[in-house]
């Protein structure tokens, strides 16, 4: 029989997954190809490359919740189509479909990782909309919403199984990780992105 591993939240369960995933999200910040996205001088090829890298990340998480059923009031769904319309005519990574979002739990920590992405972006749709004046910015122009955020927190501290908690640390890594490798592939497909 396995072992379950122990979890022991001392603090909100927002501040426990920022702690657990804090060093790959901290990588993406530095990533050759969405660190571009805080850069003055960032190309319009590596702003549509960094936008169908969300696109993809953000449609496989919400595909995983559709499935389920779970969590709708948190879809990345408004999201996904803001990107849509940023992204008219660009190329999009093909559909994949991981396995890693299997359980609502799991789904939760993704949702969480992807919402606070959004908040993230504030910051680099400020840059965007100095460096690439006329680049569409339907996505990183949009407002976020801090209610939904907090109600997500809220959620995010219902979950008091610790056989769940680490589905939602692992969910929440997972959807990091599926960001970074679209990334990555992005830089290999565009060189001089």
């Amino acid at each position: 029989m396995k072992a379950i591993e122990k979890v022991d939240i001392q603090q909100s369960a927002r501040s426990w997954l920022a702690a657990q995933t804090n060093v790959i999200h901290d990588a993406l910040h530095h990533h050759p190809l969405l660190g571009r996205l805080i850069a003055p001088d960032v190309t319009n090829t590596s702003y549509l490359a960094a936008l169908a890298v969300f696109h993809r990340a953000y449609s496989d998480v919400e595909a995983a919740r559709v499935t389920l059923g779970a969590d709708a009031a948190f879809s990345l769904s408004p999201a996904i189509a803001a990107l849509e319309a940023d992204l008219v005519g660009a190329p999009v990574p093909a559909r994949a479909t991981p396995d890693c979002w299997t359980t609502p739990a799991a789904i939760l920590g993704a949702l969480y990782t992807c919402h606070g992405a959004m908040f993230g972006g504030l910051v680099i749709g400020r840059n965007i909309a100095m460096a690439l004046p006329n680049a569409p910015r339907s996505y990183f122009g949009r407002k976020t919403n801090p209610d939904l955020w907090r109600a997500l927190v809220t959620r995010l501290n219902t979950v008091t199984e610790p056989a769940e908690q680490i589905e939602m640390r692992q969910g929440a890594q997972s959807a990091f990780e599926r960001v970074r490798d679209l990334a990555d592939a992005a830089m290999s497909a565009e060189p001089d992105s």
